[in-house]
């Protein structure tokens, strides 16, 4: 279990595939992954604890879901729309 910035309970899952370690974390329905793997079981968890930790995936989610209603498809959003989502997953933090 790792909690982000926000004090969120964010619980880990760690597999060994044949070319490195991969992680993936829940949080009631919302969920995050690793983009690659690792080599090493250690790097997937500080990896997992940075990128959870340094980035609010829940906001970012609403933010994203929010939009997408307003638009009506996701061909309709605008790189406003996509630059707002992205900043609302990191606005908290600074």
């Amino acid at each position: 279990m790792i909690k982000d910035a926000q004090g969120r309970k964010w619980f880990m899952q760690f597999k060994q595939y044949r070319n490195g370690w991969h992680w993936t974390a829940r949080h009631d329905d919302f969920g995050q992954e690793a983009g690659r793997t690792f080599p090493t079981k250690a790097e997937a968890v500080a990896d997992a604890e940075r990128t959870i930790q340094s980035h609010d995936a829940i906001a970012q989610g609403k933010e994203y879901f929010r939009r997408l209603a307003e638009r009506g498809s996701e061909r309709r959003l605008t790189p406003e729309d996509y630059e707002a989502i992205w900043q609302a997953g990191t606005k908290r933090h600074a």
